[in-house]
Order: structure tokens, then sequence, then C-alpha cells
């Protein structure tokens, strides 16, 4: 599941935020201490410029 949220400063100028939540019935992803776990989540931003 991945939520966004646009922004546009100016006419040029994007603003993206994103957070996603994966999972899994098995564990499969990888935790910063060494062990696996079923389920992650991650928050992103993006800044693109059209020229």
């Amino acid at each position: 599941m991945a939520l966004d949220l646009l922004f546009y400063p100016t006419g040029q100028l994007t603003v993206k935020v994103e957070y996603r939540h994966d999972w899994s019935t098995q564990d499969t992803f990888l935790r910063s201490d060494g062990s696996y776990g079923k389920s992650n989540d991650l928050l992103g931003t993006q800044l693109i410029y059209s020229f």
C-alpha cells in the first residue's frame, strides 16, 4: 500500500511525499538489527524540477 501527497509550490516545482507499507506471509524484510520481519515501512520524498 502506498499513499502519496503532491505539492506544487511553483509552476515548475513539484514536491512528492510518499508513505509505503509492504507486508509478506514470511519473514522476508531485513531489519536494522539483522533480524527478518513480515512488514516494512518506508517514508520518502522527491523534489521534481521541470524546465
